[in-house]
């Protein structure tokens, strides 16, 4: 069994990387191929988690929150429903935007403005995604700029050794429609694959949605021992997508209702390239170099609304229960349209080289990246809700240069004593420019410019004793977010020294592989946050906010199994279960809210399935996940304190999906029939960002796709 790694937290053996430079055709150079698994897992200092392309299929996902539920310490936070926004969260951390998780696609950051607007409005679409790789120990200092919360690696669909055709439609209730086609081949000494999907479909509670993404890549073999790989993208999204969730009378009356604020809409266009150089010099020494640059642009129409009625203004309309206190919205005649757009690059080579001292073998890896971003922030105020146009209201620029080096070490001891210090440095400077603004409930023109820098050094450390098969590790390390643009420079342009979000973390584990059909991880971690900022709903805003959440401290243990019966009892039938658990306790230290829990930290979280796939042709899929009962603000208020829908309690619940199908190996032709969230029992899933959001909606799915 082969995976794919990003980067290579450590090179492969010397018989692998041999093999990939002479024998075979170029590989990725964004990823490596690195032989068996347990070799590979033992060389990575600190806590792990691989979904592989096999296990990614099986899942069929719909969003990229689906594959990262079924692994330990990751929680993520529905929103609209359709899987369009990822909030993740690990191990207690706040999910908001996943502000505190680098999260990266082929090794490159792919939020808005990584440093200063590290918002994650756009991720990765589920179709592009092969594999997924989730680091949380002190490995994680390879990547930046933030590395409180982890890493998430989302690898896309690679290159092709032979000609490669996969045609795919989908359709299912809610009008949902998928269309999906990829080519994919190798022309002398170079390889290519292109992919192009469509996504629609009506939407839970009818928010609409469209989705156009197209992938190309290609690599050349330069040399014997050179390799690249170009890869350009395009996606495009439009949504009804809404701000606005339910109040607590209209959830109880009925969480099915059809969405009120039906004159929103987001839209989202992305643009972005990666050039990936690779030489390896020897078999001890390598140097890679990753040049990359992207587009964002995210505008989003909302329709204005109030909570309360003004005897002084008319209305378009009113939903909701008007005879209780904040149990309706005041929808006003008219809109406010947020117009952002995103611009960033960067040069990272990374240098790895193999040595020994004495006895010792080292593994080091040293590297820089070089990276410069803008944004521009702009705000339109309509007098229709469904109008495009409107008057600016507020035009702001953001501009940061940032720089970072890091070192790691792994230092074979013994050939069973790994241990890898790291280091990691992040410096940086920000400046805002506000060109328009709001003054006294007017627009006008200002011109007002500040700037702020941040710097932090990372240390970490990591230990592994054992062999590949059975062996324990532990890890200690730094963690860092440097402060947004908005928040670190104030709208008059001074200076608002704010230290970055710093944290420590420790954590301790086992990974087993006693046979070829089943493994197991276990690890205890502990997190001390300092100054974490956290989201809040304030009583008499509209909006949810960021907000300075003070010291946590964040402890559990994340357990994960896996076996294979097949393989154990010797029989034709692949017949694969897998179990995780979570268990997490964040809680705040000192202030107003000590010892309170985290909001949308829940203290139990499971996932399990069952996968029968048949040479044959049968398969079969049983998948089942838990979230325990979690707190909506700092507060933790038992029972709403209003009737927003934005505080309270969110009770526990179950999902339970399933899929059946069947493939023909001759022809390549594959059928199935996916039902997610099979009992159609809806819950809260969150009361973000402004209301109640409902969930657990059945969906119906009938596939089918070619691939030869």
């Amino acid at each position: 069994m082969t995976i794919t790694l990003v980067h290579g937290s450590a090179l492969a053996s010397e018989e692998t990387e041999a093999a990939e430079v002479e024998d075979v055709p170029p590989e990725e150079p964004q990823v490596f191929i690195v032989g068996q698994i347990a070799d590979q897992l033992q060389r990575i200092p600190g806590s792990v988690q691989v979904v592989g392309p096999e296990q990614v299929k099986r899942i069929r996902p719909a969003d990229t929150g689906e594959i990262l539920r079924t692994v330990p310490g990751v929680r993520v936070t529905p929103e609209e429903g359709l899987g369009l926004r990822l909030n993740i969260g690990l191990r207690g951390l706040s999910p908001k935007r996943s502000l505190l998780v680098q999260v990266l696609e082929d090794g490159v950051p792919i939020a808005l403005n990584p440093y200063g607007e590290p918002d994650l409005y756009y991720s990765t679409p589920v179709d592009r995604v092969h594999a997924v790789q989730v680091l949380k120990g002190s490995g994680s200092l390879l990547h930046g700029p933030r590395v409180i919360g982890g890493v998430v690696n989302f690898i896309t669909v690679p290159l092709p050794s032979q000609e490669h055709w996969v045609a795919e439609v989908e359709a299912g209730t809610q009008g949902s429609r998928k269309a999906l086609a990829r080519y994919g081949d190798r022309f002398g000494e170079a390889r290519y694959v292109v992919q192009a999907v469509h996504r629609q479909g009506d939407g839970f509670r009818q928010v609409p949605f469209r989705t156009d993404d197209v992938l190309a890549k290609v690599g050349w073999q330069l040399s014997q021992r050179a390799q690249a790989t170009l890869k350009l993208s395009v996606y495009d999204e439009t949504s009804e997508s809404p701000y606005l969730g339910l109040t607590e009378p209209m959830y109880a009356k009925d969480p099915r209702q059809p969405n009120a604020a039906y004159h929103d809409r987001f839209d989202v266009r992305r643009y972005d390239a990666v050039l990936h150089h690779r030489v390896d010099f020897d078999l001890d020494t390598r140097l890679e170099t990753r040049l990359y640059a992207y587009q964002t642009a995210r505008v989003w129409r909302r329709q204005d609304y109030d909570r309360a009625q003004d005897p002084s203004r008319a209305y378009e309309r009113v939903v909701g229960d008007t005879g209780l206190e904040g149990g309706a919205v005041y929808f006003r005649d008219s809109g406010t349209i947020r117009d952002r757009s995103y611009d960033v690059a960067g040069i990272e080579p990374r240098f790895e080289h193999r040595f020994a001292t004495g006895p010792v073998v080292h593994t080091a890896v040293a590297g820089v990246r070089m990276h410069g971003e803008t944004a521009r922030a702009r705000q339109f105020g309509t007098e229709a809700p469904a109008s495009d146009a409107g008057d600016l209201r507020v035009d702001e620029r953001y501009r940061t240069l940032a720089v970072a080096a890091y070192l790691q070490d792994r230092m074979a001891l013994l050939p069973e004593v790994l241990v890898t210090p790291g280091l990691r440095v992040e410096y940086g400077e920000s400046r805002r420019e506000m060109l328009r603004q709001v003054v006294e409930g007017s627009p006008r023109d200002v011109f007002s410019q500040g700037t702020s820098g941040f710097g932090a050094v990372m240390p970490g450390l990591g230990v592994v004793v054992g062999v590949p098969d059975a062996h324990a590790f532990a890890g200690v390390h730094a963690g860092f977010a440097p402060p947004r643009v908005s928040q670190a420079v104030s709208a008059d342009g001074e200076d608002a020294r704010l230290d970055p979000e710093r944290s420590v973390q420790v954590e301790t584990g086992t990974r087993l592989h006693p046979s070829r059909w089943s493994g197991a991880e276990a690890t205890v971690f502990y997190t001390k946050f300092y100054n974490q900022i956290i989201l809040d709903t304030p009583a008499g805003g509209q909006q949810s906010e960021l907000v300075n959440g003070g010291q946590t401290r964040h402890h559990g243990v994340e357990v994960a199994g896996h076996v294979d019966l097949g393989k154990a009892l010797r029989i034709d039938p692949s017949i694969v279960g897998r179990l995780a658990y979570t268990f997490t306790r964040a809680t705040f230290l000192g202030g107003a809210f000590g010892g309170n829990f985290l909001p949308y930290s829940p203290m139990h979280a499971a996932s399990g399935s069952l996968d029968l796939d048949h040479p044959r042709g049968p398969f079969a899929r049983a998948a089942w996940t838990y979230v325990g009962e979690q707190f909506a603000d700092e507060a933790n208020a038992e029972q709403p304190t209003n009737a927003r829908g934005t505080d309270g309690k969110i009770a526990a619940y179950h999902v339970v999906d399933a899929a059946a199908g069947f493939r023909h190996a001759p022809t390549g032709l594959s059928a199935s029939l996916t039902v997610k969230n099979a009992f159609d029992r809806v819950y809260i899933a969150s009361r973000l960002p402004d209301g109640i959001q409902p969930g657990g909606f059945r969906q119906i799915l009938v596939t089918l796709r070619w691939e030869q």
